[in-house]
């Protein structure tokens, strides 16, 4: 039928596997598909396991980076809430008093999105009056939820 039925390699640790570094999981090396026809079979091959390298980071993770993103906005909420006063003032305190009782990805990245779009009028207002300590503290946390975020790529 013109398919060749492929039995994946014994992956011994030091023959095809490496780590690209300490935070990321071992994965087979390209020259693991060496078996495949060279050009798109193989291509595609590597391709697929890179994203779901990608995605089994994102999955092992995805849960903790949203508690600690949520508690951190939160918490800039509280300290930021009284000092903003007027409508916004009242929802950066009521946003600061909630907690993430249901840990489910979808709920938590929902609640995530929220919190965000708050953050967003928090650093558009303090932008409009200078407040220049409140925007270092809002590019600190975006800066440091970017890093959290990152995915380490497999050395090739």
């Amino acid at each position: 039928d013109g398919f060749m039925a492929l039995a994946p390699p014994a992956c011994p640790p030091a023959a095809c596997c490496e780590t690209a570094n300490s935070k990321a999981p071992r994965t087979p090396s390209p020259d693991r598909y060496s078996s495949l026809p060279a050009g798109y079979g193989q291509g595609s091959a590597t391709i697929t396991g890179v994203l779901l390298l990608m995605v089994a980071q994102e999955f092992n993770r995805a849960a903790d980076i949203r508690v600690k993103e949520n508690a951190a906005m939160r918490a800039l909420f509280g300290e930021a809430g009284a000092g903003v006063g007027g409508e916004l003032g009242q929802r950066l305190l009521a946003a600061a008093g909630a907690k993430d009782t249901d840990v489910n990805v979808a709920t938590l990245d929902r609640a995530n999105g929220e919190l965000k779009a708050l953050l967003i009028e928090l650093h558009a207002q303090a932008e409009t009056t200078g407040a220049r300590e409140l925007q270092a503290r809002i590019l600190a946390f975006l800066r440091d939820a970017a890093s959290a975020r990152q995915v380490f790529l497999p050395a090739m």
